[in-house]
């Protein structure tokens, strides 16, 4: 269970600079955004936020919380979504690449959340 909550406390710090660089630099950050300023700043946000449920549920994790596989699922689950939602919103596409990459990430996370129980 604890290697599960360090890669969510790894996503949720990656994800959280992510965003904070988004909010700083807007769509300049990289030629392969699409989006607007205001797409660009509301998806930074939305980024940030996600960051709490993943942050929490790796907590959980760590600590062996029995509380750890429900928010382990429902935080993998905000994370494949919503990187999906900002692929689409930033890029205009989902990027198979990326979008597999964190589906594979949660499966290995909830696969190691449940052999901890």
């Amino acid at each position: 269970m604890i290697v599960a909550g360090v890669i969510l406390l790894l996503i949720a710090v990656l994800a959280g600079w992510a965003g904070t660089a988004l909010l700083r630099n807007g769509p300049g950050i990289d030629d392969d955004v699409v989006a607007g300023e205001a797409a660009v700043r509301l998806t930074a946000i939305g980024i940030l936020l996600a960051c709490a449920p993943v942050l929490i549920a790796g907590i959980a994790a760590i600590v062996g919380s029995p509380t750890a596989w429900p928010l382990g699922l429902a935080a993998c689950a905000i994370f494949v979504v919503y990187g999906f939602v900002a692929n689409c919103v930033l890029f205009g596409s989902w990027r198979p690449e990326h979008t597999l990459t964190n589906v594979a990430i949660a499966a290995l996370i909830l696969w190691l959340l449940s052999r901890s129980g």
